[in-house]
């Protein structure tokens, strides 16, 4: 069960939450999300940190920059990966997953429970999953933008 939230301003002076769950997920695509649905199906009430949206790629993850994803299960006609990435926050949501878009700045793996620290929280969590992903590492030549994800990804 989240704790209590109490709020206190660090040199920012923004507001900073104190929260507690027994799961903090730290990424933003079907891996996290994945992770999350489940852990909100089995009463764990997790707290996933999504990242920036100024964030390449953004929130959702690389799944977001792929036009059409024709490969997953239940989607016979194929779906934007966008969309799914959406569907399926919405879907983690109505779970009970509670969702920041924040940075994680540091996490401490030294002594339970595991710190986490955003710009805006201080997160106490007896388990962490680091559900990241991946970058695609994109070539280096003239053109390359005008031809990524047209041939070229």
């Amino acid at each position: 069960m989240l704790a209590g939230l109490r709020v206190r301003t660090r040199r920012t002076s923004n507001l900073i939450r104190d929260l507690h769950t027994k799961l903090c997920i730290i990424g933003s695509g079907p891996g996290a999300h994945s992770a999350a649905i489940y852990a909100s199906r089995g009463a764990l009430e997790p707290i996933l940190v999504e990242g920036k949206l100024s964030n390449f790629p953004p929130p959702g993850g690389q799944l977001t920059t792929t036009i059409d994803v024709e490969n997953y299960a239940g989607f016979s006609d194929g779906v934007g990966g966008f969309e799914l990435m959406q569907l399926m926050k919405q879907q983690s949501a109505k779970f009970g997953t509670r969702i920041l878009t924040e940075e994680v700045e540091s996490v401490d793996f030294t002594k339970l429970p595991y710190k986490l620290k955003t710009e805006r929280s201080d997160i106490s969590a007896d388990s962490v999953i680091i559900a990241t992903g991946a970058v695609a590492r994109r070539l280096d030549f003239i053109g390359v933008d005008e031809y990524w994800n047209r041939g070229i990804s």
